[in-house]
């Protein structure tokens, strides 16, 4: 698990990073395209403020089942921390990487159901 992000279960920020290298050196030798695409969840903070971090954990969790679903299976997607993710995408054109993202951003804007409410009161 030293690779992997332990909430999630996608590559953390270390295994990313040498994904990435590896494929940067793969496209600088071929001439093939790549994408790197970066995911910020909106709003996250306020899920956890207001139902508490257990809530916030599901909803990461969520992102990266939906993101996952959404790239090919050998696309890397990672979590950098926080509410982070990136995907990397090899031997992609401009048009499949916004295609890819466009997926990305449907699924992961979609209603979360069934997310944990914190037990505190308010």
């Amino acid at each position: 698990m030293a690779l992997h992000d332990q909430l999630t279960g996608l590559a953390n920020r270390k295994l990313f990073h040498e994904r990435l290298g590896q494929a940067l050196a793969s496209a600088y030798r071929t001439g093939r395209p790549l994408a790197v695409i970066f995911l910020d969840v909106d709003g996250f903070k306020s899920v956890n403020d207001q139902l508490g971090h257990a809530a916030g954990d599901a909803v990461l969790r969520e992102v990266s089942h939906r993101m996952l679903r959404m790239v090919r299976e050998y696309d890397t997607v990672g979590r950098l921390g926080g509410d982070e993710f990136v995907v990397v995408c090899e031997n992609v054109d401009e048009t499949v990487a916004e295609r890819i993202a466009e997926r990305i951003r449907a699924a992961v804007r979609e209603p979360f159901a069934g997310i944990p409410s914190s037990s505190r009161s308010r």
